[in-house]
């Protein structure tokens, strides 16, 4: 177990080596391992008495299939470590199927082969319409970065409180899978980034260049990866995927914890950020930034299972708004009071005030449940919904690069005649190209025939009830220009 751990180091030395160090004898390293492999293989062939000639694929597959056995090497550690089992991946048989065409009956027999109270699963289209508004209102906050559209919709909040149900619901099936899940969910549109923008920042100028152990971060992010200077709009985004990261592995404990103390749960992570922000650290900036960002949305993320748990539902509306009520006028009147010395009265740059405000905005939002009926008869709005949750991960962590480019493409056109609004219509341009190209990781991520586009889903037109079903793609990610001691962007 130990050499297959190593892989993915050896993959990041031997680049790193190229860039930094002699690349003579990174080359020759790196051909002396492909030698090795080569070696053993040919023994294994010989073993088995089977042709040789497969072997010449052995060189390609270290650029594309050895990366893809990172994910089963992940899976498998994580199963041996927790100690449960890991189940086959094999299709539910049911002795219905007729050749060339499904017998009559069989989907009945496949939806209830769960058993006679196993609900449809649906798309709740109010999730899918608040995840794509707040991927929206990030878009258009950092393309027009005004502080009063925290308030108006404080996105963060709102994507770690949908996170959060949906994550309750998955654990409810096994904790295991949820979190193994989520990771490749969320992992592999990064990966796809990395690929792409770490070569280009160790190529040209990077003056604080980080130690190799830094760009692990880049595969595993626990903390948020390092940038040069010039991809510092793209590098600083990933601080969301770190705290989601952090959310997902910390949900089995919360969620054990929720259902034996809701209230206590929901305020502990509000206490432990109000002692991160008025008590004197000892932790070093970047495990303090993550721990900030964590705890300013927690409880966001436990009231998100308070709603998976119907428990939002049961109570009372009184209660309720006035619980929302002082929530917001706490984040409100702390922001008011605290400004930021370089982010003013922006919720992004106040973690207590956005905490307080978040919770509040949320617990209105999630005990809605309006009918989306009207979604499905306005089709370009329904389909745009769509694209927006299936391509969520491609469009958060590309639209700051969209946004930076839309400057030096926009003027090559004249587009500066126009204003922002035509930088804007640029920035949009270029992201579409960047998800039809790159979109499709998230299908595979997803375990989905590669596409351009999703196709369109028959969903259903009403939100969820609090337990029902919502195998809505996710992690859906918003997000603000960077952590949390970083200048506001959302």
């Amino acid at each position: 177990m130990a050499l297959p751990l190593l892989a993915p180091l050896i993959d990041l030395m031997a680049v790193y080596g190229f860039f930094f160090l002699d690349r003579t004898s990174t080359l020759v390293g790196w051909l002396a391992m492909l030698g090795l492999q080569a070696l053993t293989a040919v023994i294994a062939f010989r073993l088995d008495r089977e042709p040789l000639r497969a072997l010449s694929a052995l060189p390609v597959q270290q650029f594309v299939y050895r990366q893809l056995m990172y994910l089963v090497l992940i899976q498998s550690m994580v199963t041996a470590l927790t100690g449960s089992r890991l189940r086959w991946h094999k299709l539910q048989r049911t002795g219905q199927a007729a050749p060339g065409a499904a017998a009559p009956g069989a989907a009945a027999v496949t939806a209830g082969a769960a058993g006679p109270s196993a609900k449809p699963r649906t798309r709740d289209r109010w999730f899918d319409t608040l995840r794509a508004v707040a991927l929206t209102r990030v878009f258009i906050y950092h393309m027009f970065p005004v502080a009063w559209l925290s308030f108006v919709f404080p996105a963060m909040g709102v994507m770690f409180a949908i996170g959060g149900s949906l994550m309750a619901r998955s654990i409810d099936r096994g904790a295991v899978p949820a979190i193994t899940n989520r990771i490749r969910r969320l992992l592999p549109a990064l990966w796809v980034l990395a690929a792409l923008l770490v070569p280009a920042m160790l190529w040209f100028d990077w003056p604080e260049r980080p130690a190799w152990s830094e760009l692990l971060t880049w595969v595993i992010p626990l903390a948020v990866p390092p940038g040069s200077p010039w991809a510092e709009p793209v590098s600083t985004v990933l601080w969301y995927l770190v705290t989601y990261l952090w959310l997902v592995l910390l949900s089995p404990a919360l969620l054990w914890f929720y259902r034996r103390r809701p209230l206590p749960a929901v305020l502990l992570p509000l206490a432990v950020l109000v002692g991160l922000e008025t008590v004197p650290s000892l932790l070093n900036p970047a495990t303090a930034s993550v721990a900030i960002d964590v705890a300013t949305f927690g409880a966001c993320w436990i009231v998100g299972f308070a709603h998976r748990d119907g428990t939002l539902r049961r109570l009372p509306l009184a209660a309720l708004l006035t619980l929302a009520v002082l929530s917001l006028g706490i984040g409100a009147v702390w922001a008011l009071t605290h400004p930021s010395t370089w982010g003013g009265f922006d919720l992004n740059a106040i973690p207590i005030g956005q905490a307080f405000y978040s919770l509040g905005f949320v617990l209105l939002l999630l005990r809605a449940a309006p009918a989306m009926a009207w979604l499905a008869r306005a089709r370009p709005l329904d389909r745009l919904v769509t694209v927006l949750n299936a391509r969520a991960v491609t469009v958060y962590l590309w639209h700051n690069l969209a946004i930076a480019a839309c400057f030096v493409v926009g003027n090559v056109f004249g587009v500066w005649r126009l204003g922002m609004v035509g930088y804007f219509v640029v920035a949009v341009a270029i992201l579409v190209l960047i998800v039809l190209a790159l979109g499709w990781v998230e299908d595979l991520a997803a375990r989905r025939p590669a596409r351009l586009l999703p196709p369109r889903d028959k969903v259903s037109t009403d939100a969820a009830p609090p337990d029902g079903d919502s195998p809505a793609p996710e992690p859906a990610l918003p997000g603000r220009a960077g952590p949390s001691t970083a200048a506001p962007s959302n």
